[in-house]
This record gives C-alpha cells, sequence and structure tokens, in this order.
C-alpha cells in the first residue's frame, strides 16, 4: 500500500508542479498584453494624438445618433 500511495503523491505534485509552472508562463505573456489593451483604450487609438476610443470613432448602429463626450 505504502508505494502506492508514494507513487500517487508523486504524481499529484508533479502535476501540480506543472500546471503552476505553465500558469506562470502564461500570466507573463498574458500580463503584458492585457496592459497594452489598456492602454489602447486608456489613451484611445485613431488618427489624432490624444484621441478618445469612446468618442468620435464610435458610431452606433441603431438608437438616436446623440453625441456622448
Amino acid at each position: 500500500m505504502l508505494p502506492l500511495l508514494l507513487s500517487w503523491a508523486y504524481g499529484c505534485l508533479t502535476t501540480l508542479g506543472d500546471a503552476g509552472l505553465i500558469g506562470t508562463a502564461s500570466s507573463s505573456v498574458l500580463g503584458p498584453s492585457n496592459w497594452l489593451g489598456d492602454a489602447a483604450l486608456l489613451w484611445g487609438v485613431g488618427e489624432q494624438l490624444g484621441q478618445l476610443a469612446a468618442c468620435e470613432t464610435f458610431t452606433r448602429s441603431s438608437g438616436p445618433a446623440t453625441a456622448w463626450c
């Protein structure tokens, strides 16, 4: 019974360790890309510098055409 429990514990620890490494790698890749997306929303992307992403570039597909900004 002891060899079974030891091998099972080793398998669990190996799986958890590998999953932790995969999670760390994905966080290091996704973190900067999330920051770039947040920066694009905050500072805007478009033709003019300082243009707000939610204002002039937004075109409603339905409803009254009112300016939000």
